[in-house]
């Protein structure tokens, strides 16, 4: 007997970017990455400094301002869409 494959489960992850001082910016550019290092998916900061991102469920992923020093946040993606109630800190904006 042949099993199909398991389909892959998704979440999608929200999440904001905001300037030095504290104000949403627009078209920063936002990489998640796995655990190993691989790039799972990428996303600009909209006008309201919201992106989205359609990742993985049930993996630790870290996201990350896509620039030499941006900043980064480790997260753990369920099975949920997710609204990340944390914002990433664009501090060359």
């Amino acid at each position: 007997m042949v099993r199909a494959a398991a389909t892959p489960v998704f979440a999608t992850v929200i999440g904001c970017v905001l300037d030095r001082h504290y104000i949403p910016t627009t078209g920063t550019p936002v990489r998640a990455l796995a655990a190993d290092g691989r790039l799972l998916g990428s996303a600009q900061s909209d006008g309201q400094g919201r992106f989205s991102l359609r990742l993985p469920a049930h993996s630790d992923v870290t996201l990350q301002i896509d620039r030499p020093s941006g900043e980064s946040l480790p997260m753990r993606v369920d099975a949920a869409p997710t609204a990340w109630e944390k914002c990433l800190l664009d501090d060359q904006a």
